[in-house]
């Protein structure tokens, strides 16, 4: 009598069992390779602005610098202080100029310097009068060597005929150094009333001493009214 006996499976190889793992591939394999790239798209629009950061903590005090020196008041190499003073005339009187008159067609005019409007609140300090009422001219003997001077002349000027030239000159007496300034040709018969300013530096002592001089000159027959007299140091 026939016995039926289980089959017995073969046990299969590492071999085998791997094989079996890996699937089967129909037709040709290929390997993926990266293309080119595309064209850049447009940039996108600009996204709202973000919360401001809140402060960070304070940082700690830093050392105390080294104390400063004591600062000085400005000064040029000459010394002088600034300043200046106007005088007027309370008494407005004619000077009568032409080509005859003076020392050759010069002359020297003055106020009485007692009209309203002088003053001498901004006089340089430890300075005195600027213009010497006495001397009828202007003061310099308490001022620096190198000082700088401005000084303007107000007046008025009548023609007596057509054409009138006139000119004006600030002038140290001792060396007839001077300033001296065209003020203009006249055309026509007319009162005029005008401002001219003059610029002179102190150099020498002796002109100190002797102080600036003003003077007037016409080639015809005119009235000349000083207004007034500015000056300026500095």
């Amino acid at each position: 009598m026939e016995q039926d006996f289980p089959k017995i499976r073969k046990k299969a190889s590492p071999y085998e069992k791997e094989a079996s793992s890996q699937p089967l591939l129909d037709g040709p394999q290929y390997i993926a390779v990266p293309g080119p790239e595309g064209p850049r798209g447009p940039q996108g629009e600009r996204g709202p602005q973000g919360i401001p950061g809140k402060d960070g903590p304070e940082g700690p005090r830093g050392e105390r610098g080294l104390p400063g020196k004591d600062g000085e008041s400005y000064f040029p190499t000459y010394k002088q202080k600034t300043g200046w003073a106007r005088y007027t005339a309370k008494k407005q009187e004619q000077i009568s100029l032409g080509a005859k008159k003076g020392r050759d067609g010069w002359v020297s005019f003055d106020l009485d310097a007692s009209g309203k409007d002088t003053t001498e609140l901004y006089l340089p300090e430890k300075s005195v009068a600027l213009y010497n009422k006495e001397a009828d001219r202007i003061n310099l003997k308490h001022l620096k060597l190198g000082t700088r001077l401005q000084i303007t002349y107000d007046f008025d000027f009548v023609t007596l005929g057509s054409n009138t030239e006139l000119w004006l000159r600030s002038v140290f007496p001792n060396s007839e150094r001077a300033y001296t300034s065209f003020v203009g040709l006249f055309k026509y018969e007319y009162e005029y009333r005008l401002s001219v300013t003059h610029f002179l530096t102190l150099e020498e002592d002796s002109e100190k001493t002797h102080g600036i001089l003003p003077q007037a000159r016409s080639d015809m027959n005119s009235l000349f009214t000083p207004l007034s007299i500015t000056i300026s140091v500095s």
